[in-house]
């Protein structure tokens, strides 16, 4: 899925919990190839430390407990249909680094 309808930490795990309890209708959100009927075999979250990073003003206690949250949804995910799970993120060097440094191009 890549929407805007999960572009901040609460909207992407409001759509993990929907898929763990509707998987149906939160799969009608989503382009896919293939047909309903088969497996959740797997879930890809890419670039998953920028949803902290981007909500700063939040703060680091906030952003602990939504990662936690996330962990909690994405085991249960595992538990109820076996499927795998991957996060990619980018070390905090990188938003300090190459974002900082181009930020000023993007007004």
């Amino acid at each position: 899925m890549n929407s805007n309808s999960i572009l901040t930490m609460d909207r992407l795990i409001n759509f993990l919990i929907q898929l763990n309890e509707s998987p149906i209708e939160a799969f009608k959100k989503c382009q896919f190839v293939g047909k309903s009927s088969q497996q959740l075999s797997g879930i890809i979250i890419d670039n998953i430390s920028y949803f902290t990073h981007d909500n700063n003003e939040n703060g680091i206690q906030n952003a602990s407990k939504a990662y936690n949250n996330l962990l909690k949804i994405l085991k249960l995910l595992r538990k109820n249909f076996g499927c795998w799970i991957m996060t990619i993120s980018y070390g905090m060097e990188y938003y300090d680094g190459v974002e900082n440094s181009t930020s000023h191009l993007i007004k």
